[in-house]
C-alpha cells in the first residue's frame, strides 16, 4: 500500500495498519520502529530516519516517502515568514487537521498535508468548505494520540469519547463516526470564496519570486507583501469562540469572510477609499491604526501596502516625525537615503543622520554666527540641534550622549522659541544644515563620543594629570594640576569647562578665565604636556587614538 499524493505519514500508517487489522503502534513495532510522537508533524519527522525500513517492507527501492505538495510547503513557508517578520510572539497552530468529506471518500480515507495548513479553507476540487471538527464528537481529528492504538480506518474518527464513566476494567469507547457521511450537508463555497482561495494559493506559491509584482495605487508590490496584508486583516480580528485566527481550529467560513475584506482593499484604486475599507476591517483602535503610530510602531513592523494606505490618507493630519516613525517602526527613525533635504538645491551629500562621534559637546567657535546666540553656552545647545538634524532622536538622549545633564533637554526647544520670536530660526537651521553637509563630506578626524566616554570620570582625569605634572613639572607657574586637568578635558573633548564632569566643572567660571586658559594651548610646552596627559589616559583605558589633540572645521 503506497502513500497517496500529499498524504501525511500518519494517514498512510492508519490505512496500512487497518488493512491488517492492527494498531499503528503494533504495525511499526513489527518493523522495529518505536512510535512515540503522535502529532502529524512530529510523527512524520520520527519516520524520516526509517525510510529504508519502510521501503523494504513495501518492496520499494529506497526513496523519500510522504512528501508534501508544493502548495502545502508554500503555504507553510508563507506563514512562517509572516510570523518571523510581523508576529514573532504570536501563537499560531494546534495539533489537528481539517478535512473534506468528499475527498476522504474519493481517496479511501487518505488525508492531505494541505489540510493541516490554516490557509486551506475551501476544497477547490469539490468547492466546499473544509470541516474542522467531527460531527459525531465535536473534536478535531488528529488532535489526540488515540489513533496510535486504534484499529479504525482513515475515514473514521478515532478520538475517545469524553464524559464517559471510567473505572477498573472499563474501556472508554471511541467515536468511530464516519467522516465521509458529511458529504450531503457540507457548506458550499460561493464563486467569490473559491476565487479568494485560488488567489491565496497563487500568492503563496509565488511569494518567493521577486520578478512578479502586484500593481496597486500606481505602484508595484511583491506578492509576499500582498499576502501579508491579507494576514494583517485576519490578525486584527478574534475568531468566534476565541483562539488564534491562524489555527486549523478556526472556522474556515469566518476566516474567508475576513480575508475577503482584505481582497476588497486590494480591488480599490484610490488610497482614500482603501483606507475606509482598512479602518472597517482593522478597527480604529487596533494596533495597525495610524492614530497610535508613535506608541505601537516602535514594536511592530508594518506591511508596506498598509503603510502606504495609512500615510496617503492621513498625510494632512500626521506630523512628519510621526509619519517617519510609522514608516520605519522605530522611535528614532532616520530619513531614507534618497530623501531630498532641500528640493531647490537637489540632493545633499549627507544621506543619513549625523554620527554623534562627529559632534563635540559644544560647537566649535565661529561655526555659528554670533548674532544667533544669547550667550556662549548656546554652543552646547547648538550641538544638540545639530545632532537632531535628519533624525528623531530625543533631546534627553542627545543631552546624555553629549555628557550633559538630562535637564538640558529643555534648552533646545527654548532656544528655538527664542529664535522664532526674532525670525531667526530659519537662519540657524540653514547654518546647521550647511555645517552638517560639510561634516558628512569631510568627517572630523576625532571621535568625540569615545573621548567623552574615556574622560567621563573627572576624578580619574585629575589623577592622571597629577601624575604627569609631578613627573614633568608645570610649564606655566601658578597653574596646579587641577587647572591642567580642566584645560586638557576642554581641549581633548571639545567641551565647555562649565559643563565638565565633577570635580572639574566650574559652573560660575567667567568666560574671560576660560579664554585665557584656551590661549595657552598654542604654546609648545603646554601642547607637549597635554600630549603626555593624553598618552597616560589612553594607555590606562587600553585604547589608542590616532586623531589630533584638537580640531576645528575649515
Amino acid at each position: 500500500m503506497l502513500p497517496l499524493d500529499d498524504e501525511p505519514a500518519a494517514s498512510w500508517a492508519v490505512r496500512f495498519a487497518h488493512r491488517y487489522r492492527m494498531s499503528v503502534r503494533s504495525l511499526l513495532a513489527s518493523m522495529g520502529i518505536t512510535a512515540n510522537a503522535w502529532t502529524l508533524q512530529n510523527f512524520q519527522s520520527g519516520l524520516d530516519t526509517h525510510h529504508d525500513v519502510i521501503c523494504d517492507a513495501l518492496g520499494l527501492e529506497p526513496q523519500r516517502l510522504f512528501a508534501p505538495s508544493e502548495l502545502s510547503l508554500a503555504s507553510q513557508h508563507a506563514l512562517d515568514r509572516y510570523f518571523t517578520e510581523y508576529r514573532p510572539l504570536h501563537s499560531r497552530n494546534k495539533p489537528g487537521s481539517r478535512f473534506c468529506p468528499r475527498c476522504l471518500a474519493d481517496r479511501g480515507g487518505g488525508w492531505k498535508h494541505l489540510w493541516e495548513q490554516p490557509l486551506s479553507m475551501v476544497c477547490l476540487d469539490h468547492q466546499v468548505f473544509l470541516r474542522t471538527t467531527c460531527p459525531g464528537c465535536g473534536g478535531r481529528p488528529w488532535s489526540s494520540r488515540a489513533w496510535l492504538d486504534g484499529f479504525a480506518p482513515g475515514w473514521e474518527c478515532a478520538r475517545l469519547l469524553k464524559r464517559v464513566p471510567s473505572g477498573r476494567g472499563r474501556r472508554i469507547p471511541r467515536c468511530c463516526f464516519d467522516l465521509r457521511d458529511g458529504v450531503t450537508d457540507e457548506p458550499v463555497a460561493s464563486k467569490h470564496e473559491v476565487n479568494t482561495q485560488q488567489l491565496i494559493d497563487r500568492l503563496a506559491s509565488n511569494s518567493d519570486r521577486g520578478d512578479l509584482r502586484w500593481p496597486l495605487f500606481d505602484q508595484e508590490f511583491q506578492f509576499a507583501d500582498v499576502l501579508s496584508l491579507l494576514f494583517e486583516v485576519l490578525s486584527a480580528s478574534d475568531p468566534h469562540g476565541g483562539g488564534s485566527p491562524f489555527s486549523v481550529g478556526a472556522d474556515p467560513q469566518w476566516q474567508m469572510s475576513r480575508l475577503y475584506d482584505g481582497v476588497a482593499i486590494l480591488s480599490e484604486t484610490d488610497p482614500f477609499a482603501a483606507n475606509e475599507h482598512l479602518l472597517r476591517s482593522l478597527g480604529r483602535h487596533s494596533r495597525q491604526a495610524p492614530l497610535y503610530a508613535s506608541r505601537a510602531a516602535a514594536h511592530t513592523t508594518h506591511n508596506p501596502i498598509l503603510t502606504h494606505i495609512a500615510l496617503s490618507a492621513n498625510v494632512a493630519t500626521m506630523s512628519p516625525s510621526k509619519q517617519l516613525t510609522y514608516r520605519t517602526a522605530s522611535r528614532r527613525p532616520s530619513y531614507p537615503t534618497d530623501a531630498t533635504r532641500r528640493p531647490t538645491e537637489g540632493f545633499t551629500p549627507r544621506e543619513q543622520e549625523l554620527s554623534l562621534a562627529w559632534i563635540p559637546q559644544a560647537l566649535w567657535p565661529g561655526t555659528i554666527s554670533e548674532h544667533l546666540r544669547k550667550d556662549d553656552l548656546d554652543r552646547a545647545t547648538d550641538a544638540l540641534l545639530l545632532g537632531r538634524l535628519g533624525s528623531n532622536r530625543s533631546w534627553q538622549y542627545l543631552a546624555i550622549e553629549n555628557q550633559l545633564p538630562a535637564s538640558y533637554r529643555t534648552r533646545p526647544p527654548a532656544r528655538l522659541r527664542w529664535l522664532r520670536k526674532r525670525d531667526l530660526r530659519g537662519t540657524l537651521h540653514q547654518e546647521l544644515e550647511d555645517l552638517g553637509v560639510r561634516l558628512a563630506a569631510d568627517p572630523p578626524p576625532i571621535g568625540y563620543h569615545k573621548r567623552r566616554l574615556r574622560t567621563f570620570d573627572g576624578k580619574w582625569v585629575h589623577s592622571c594629570t597629577s601624575r604627569v605634572v609631578a613627573q614633568t613639572g608645570s610649564p606655566v607657574p601658578g597653574i596646579d594640576s587641577r587647572e591642567w586637568a580642566r584645560l586638557f578635558w576642554t581641549v581633548y573633548t571639545g567641551g565647555d569647562i562649565r559643563l565638565a564632569p565633577a570635580p572639574l566643572g566650574l559652573p560660575c567660571m567667567p568666560k574671560e578665565h576660560v579664554d585665557r586658559h584656551l590661549s595657552l594651548v598654542n604654546r609648545p610646552e603646554v601642547t607637549a604636556l597635554l600630549q603626555d596627559i593624553r598618552r597616560c589616559i589612553e594607555a590606562a583605558a587600553g585604547e589608542e587614538d590616532d586623531g589630533p589633540l584638537t580640531w576645528a572645521p575649515p
